[in-house]
């Protein structure tokens, strides 16, 4: 009898196996095996793993693995980026274990979604601008879990902006990011789309800036060649003019003169700065002083100016601390090369007739101030330019 009541007790014990969750969760684990074993089989698995589960008990189980079985084949169809063999036999296989957890009463593992590919792997921000793409694409599989995912736009600097609200969730295994003025707004500064879940970036389109290309280096002649330059300094002192004693028939005065021009060269422009004194020895001191800057040479747009390679020397003149009388209208001060160099109105005549100075101007008295200077005639100028190629502004 105690035998009898002991044997009782241990069949009470014993997890019938044959009840329809049994039977389910069984049949699942014969379809993870099989799809383990031969990945490439596993439509087949499914499609008779959803014929074994007959059962009216095993309906809300067979809809779930027939759910999975469309699922899946969709991915095949309409997403050949994640059309791998390996990729959806293992996502398969996760899902057939969420579903015995879910049959057993156990714990569901926590669903993640999948990404396989972005389409286009990166997008031009110029072209973006002219809709070239309008929108980029994430693929991937279970893109419907909960937390939902987030596409974040990231800066050069590492900072991001959530546009998830800008994401167009097509299917569970297709997202799309439109750009344009409802879509994300990409600057000179973005770096990066991110498709992130729960934390993690799982997918990234590169956002590509307008690449700089190399300059072209090259000699360029400037167009100064046989172009006048004229300076006339201000009068500063005495009377205007340069007789001695304000009278003609006293004959032109010794004057101190100096004169120079000097040539700058930046990253922009060659400069020449053309400057002048003329100062009377003798009577009311008359003088003339001043400084004026002319450009030679502009660099092109985007361009810049290495060293100029020929012409655009420098020039200094000056007569002795006895002065100079300049009897002559104009005097030529150098021949170049890069330069001719003339006085202008500041002497007489000193043989034969008198003849008035300033000639040139409406008071041939008084050329001080009015037409006494300087005029500078150019060479050309070569320089070495460092410039965009065609159609670029900008260089490096």
């Amino acid at each position: 009898m105690c035998v009898t009541v002991m044997v009782t007790m241990a069949a009470c014990d014993l997890v019938d196996t044959n009840t329809p969750t049994q039977r389910a969760a069984a049949a699942i684990d014969g379809a993870i095996a099989q799809i383990t074993n031969q990945s490439s089989q596993w439509q087949a698995v499914l499609q008779n793993t959803v014929a074994q589960l007959t059962d009216q008990a095993q309906s809300t189980i067979r809809n779930e693995v027939q759910n999975l079985l469309d699922r899946t084949v969709a991915v095949t169809i309409a997403n050949f980026q994640c059309g791998i063999v390996d990729f959806l036999s293992t996502r398969v296989i996760e899902h057939l274990q969420a579903i015995k957890a879910h049959v057993l009463g156990q714990p569901v593992p926590t669903r993640h979604p999948t990404f396989c590919q972005p389409v286009p792997s990166s997008v031009d921000v110029n072209l973006v601008k002219s809709n070239r793409p309008d929108h980029v694409d994430f693929f991937g599989y279970d893109f419907d879990t909960t937390p939902g995912i987030k596409v974040y736009l990231e800066s050069t600097n590492g900072s991001r902006v959530d546009v998830t609200s800008k994401l167009i969730m097509n299917t569970a295994f297709q997202v799309t990011v439109p750009f344009g003025a409802n879509g994300v707004q990409l600057t000179s500064q973005s770096k990066a789309i991110r498709l992130n879940w729960s934390g993690t970036d799982y997918g990234s389109i590169a956002v590509l800036q307008p690449s700089i290309p190399l300059c072209i280096e090259s000699a360029v002649s400037s167009n100064t060649f046989g172009k006048t330059t004229s300076f006339i300094p201000a009068l500063i002192a005495g009377d205007s003019d340069f007789w001695q004693g304000g009278n003609v028939f006293n004959g032109p005065s010794p004057l101190q003169v100096g004169l120079t021009v000097t040539t700058t060269v930046t990253q922009h422009a060659v400069t020449a700065s053309i400057g002048m004194r003329a100062a009377e020895l003798t009577g009311d001191t008359t003088t003339v002083s001043g400084e004026t800057t002319n450009v030679l040479y502009q660099a092109p747009l985007g361009g810049r100016i290495e060293s100029v390679i020929a012409g655009g020397g420098s020039f200094a003149w000056s007569t002795p601390a006895t002065g100079k009388v300049f009897g002559d209208t104009t005097q030529r001060m150098t021949n170049g090369p890069d330069k001719v160099v003339t006085t202008v109105d500041i002497g007489g005549f000193t043989g034969g007739p008198i003849t008035f100075p300033g000639g040139r101007g409406s008071d041939p008295g008084h050329a001080a101030g009015t037409t006494a200077g300087v005029e500078v005639t150019w060479n050309s100028l070569t320089v070495k330019v460092f410039q965009p190629p065609p159609g670029y502004s900008t260089c490096t």
